[in-house]
């Protein structure tokens, strides 16, 4: 659709003006505009039928529309499996599937 294909660049500018020292004022004026592209890429993201490709690009989209530079400027080279991490913020260990590993509601969660 076109508006994915604006949405993905509009978050690659807003994470490089994030990333830029002098930028807290642009980001300032723009809030509300950034909040507006945010809840688009969410309503976008919230469709099954994207491609894998085409979420990955909305994901780090809408990444750099939450503030989260580093994570929307990271590449995602993940293969179908199971991954251990840690969060960020309380280094709790959680496991984090990629892959047809959950179906429907059933999801679990496990304390590492």
């Amino acid at each position: 659709m076109a508006v994915d294909r604006a949405l993905e660049p509009a978050g690659a500018i807003v994470a490089g003006v994030h990333q830029d020292h002098g930028g807290d004022e642009l980001i300032r004026t723009m809030a509300p505009v950034i909040t507006e592209l945010k809840q688009m890429v969410s309503q976008r993201l919230n469709n099954s039928d994207l491609s894998a490709a085409t979420a990955m690009a909305l994901f780090r989209a809408h990444l750099a529309f939450a503030g989260a530079t580093v994570w929307s400027l990271a590449e995602y080279e993940f293969e179908d499996g199971f991954y251990r991490v840690d969060c960020p913020h309380c280094s709790l260990g959680i496991t984090i599937a990629i892959g047809s590993y959950v179906s429907g509601r059933a999801y679990t969660s496990r304390r590492g």
